[in-house]
C-alpha cells in the first residue's frame, strides 16, 4: 500500500470543534438562483445602473418598465413570452392620452432593457422576437417647439438683468449656449475656457450620453459670466460651481435644475410672457434662432450636442410658414399672357 494511502486510511478524524467546521465546510452552498427567477426589480435596477447614464432617463425609463410588468403581472423576465409583449404593445399604443413620443418611449424602453436581459440569460426570447413584436412606432412631432420669440427674449434678459448680474448671467448662458438644464446646473467655473481663437467657451463635462464637448459663446455671454464672478468677489481661478443657490442655508451651493426653473419662472413672470415656457425651451430658443440665422444643421448638431442629425432636423419643421414659404424658389410662367389649363379668358 502506498505510504500516502495508509497515512490517509489510518489517520483519526479530528475531534470536537474540528469536526464540526469540517461538516460545515462540506455542506453544500445554496446555489445562486439563475437570472431568469431573479424578481424583475433586481433585473430592471441592474440594467438601470449600468447601461443608462442620464439620471432623468433612469426615471423615465424606470416609470415605464414599472407599468410594462404591472400590465403584464409576471414576477421575472423568464416567464415573458412574445404574445405578452403584443398584448403590451397594443395597449400602449391604445392610450390617446398620450403623446406619439410617450407611446414611443414606453416601447422603446422595454424593448431596450429586454435586450440586455437576454445577454444576462434573465430570459430566452430570441432576438427576432423582440425586434418584431416591440416595433418602436414613430412618433412625428407636429406642434410646435415652445420657444421665445424676439421681443419675448428682450423682455426676459431685461427681467433677468433687473435681478442683478448673477441672474443676467445664467439668462445669457441659457439663452447662448443652448444647454439642457443639467449641463447648466452642473457648470463649474473652471469650465469658462478659451476656444483657441480667443473667444470664450463652456466645457460640457458628461453631458447626455455621457459625452464631453465644447461650446464656444459669445463676447457679450462671457461678459455676462464675469461680471457675475466679479460681483461675487470670485475670478476665473476660483473653484466650485459656476452658478450658486444663493439661499441662507447654502450660500455657496450648487444651484439646481430645480433652481433654475424657479428663476426663470421669476423672468417670465417680471417679464409679462404668459406662454408655457420651461428651461428647454431656451434651448429650442437658440437652435431656432441659430438656424433662422443661418447655421448649419449639422452646426447646430455639434452645439447642441445632439447624437444624430434627425433630432437636429426636427427643428427645421417648426420655423415659420412664412419663413419656409420664402425659401420656397419662384415659378416663372414664361408670359404675362400664359393661360393656366382650364381656365378661359
Amino acid at each position: 500500500m502506498p505510504a500516502w494511502l495508509s497515512t490517509a486510511v489510518t489517520a483519526r478524524p479530528p475531534a470536537g470543534q474540528d469536526i464540526a467546521d469540517l461538516v460545515e465546510a462540506l455542506t453544500p452552498v445554496p446555489p445562486i438562483p439563475p437570472a431568469a427567477t431573479l424578481p424583475w426589480t433586481r433585473v430592471v435596477d441592474a440594467w438601470l445602473d449600468s447601461r443608462v447614464e442620464s439620471p432623468a432617463t433612469r426615471r423615465v425609463y424606470g416609470r415605464h418598465l414599472r407599468a410594462f410588468f404591472a400590465f403584464v403581472e409576471v414576477p421575472a423576465f423568464g416567464m415573458l413570452s412574445g404574445e405578452l409583449l403584443a398584448h403590451y404593445r397594443g395597449h400602449v399604443l391604445a392610450q390617446a392620452h398620450l403623446a406619439p413620443g410617450s407611446r414611443a418611449s414606453a416601447i422603446h424602453a422595454v424593448r431596450a432593457c429586454l435586450k440586455w436581459t437576454r445577454a444576462i440569460g434573465a430570459h430566452q426570447l430570441g432576438r427576432d422576437i423582440v425586434d418584431e413584436v416591440l416595433r418602436v412606432p414613430k412618433a412625428t412631432v407636429i406642434r410646435p417647439y415652445s420657444a421665445l420669440d424676439a421681443p419675448e427674449l428682450a423682455a426676459v434678459l431685461a427681467a433677468a438683468q433687473a435681478r442683478g448680474p448673477a441672474d443676467l448671467a445664467l439668462a445669457m448662458v441659457a439663452l447662448g449656449s443652448g444647454l439642457r438644464v443639467g449641463e447648466l446646473s452642473h457648470l463649474d467655473v473652471a469650465d469658462i475656457v478659451g476656444d483657441g481663437a480667443g473667444g470664450v467657451a463652456l466645457h460640457v463635462r458628461q453631458g447626455k450620453g455621457a459625452k464631453d464637448r465644447v461650446v464656444p459663446v459669445r463676447a457679450e455671454v462671457g461678459d455676462a459670466m464675469l461680471a457675475m464672478l466679479a460681483a461675487d468677489g470670485r475670478t476665473l481661478q476660483s473653484s466650485g460651481p459656476l452658478f450658486l443657490r444663493r439661499d441662507r442655508a447654502h450660500p455657496r451651493g450648487r444651484l439646481t435644475p430645480a433652481g433654475i426653473s424657479c428663476r426663470l419662472r421669476g423672468w417670465l413672470s417680471a417679464a409679462g410672457v404668459t406662454k408655457r415656457i420651461s428651461p428647454h425651451s431656451l434651448r429650442h430658443t437658440y437652435a431656432i434662432r441659430n438656424l433662422r440665422a443661418g447655421a448649419s444643421p449639422v452646426a447646430v448638431m455639434q452645439l447642441l450636442g445632439h447624437s444624430s442629425l434627425t433630432h437636429t432636423q426636427r427643428y427645421l419643421d417648426h420655423l415659420a410658414l412664412d419663413e419656409l414659404r420664402a425659401a420656397i424658389a419662384p415659378l416663372s410662367l414664361g408670359s404675362a399672357n400664359h393661360q393656366r389649363p382650364g381656365v378661359r379668358p
